[in-house]
């Protein structure tokens, strides 16, 4: 979360220096990239979690 705040900072402070839409679109498709990839780790550790998870409640037993 720290370096998507980070990034969106870059991407506005940027944004001001040059409001070209070529320059303003690549750092929206690198921040999209950045929100995909994120929700992307996010999944995999839930499913990670599910598909471990049985075995380590039944191991506590």
């Amino acid at each position: 979360m720290h370096s998507k705040r980070r990034c969106l900072k870059l991407y506005q402070s940027l944004s001001f220096l040059d409001k070209s839409y070529e320059t303003s679109h690549f750092f929206k498709l690198i921040l999209v990239k950045f929100e995909l990839l994120s929700f992307e780790l996010q999944f995999a550790h839930f499913t990670l979690a599910l598909l471990f998870a049985p075995n380590f409640t039944a191991a506590l037993k």
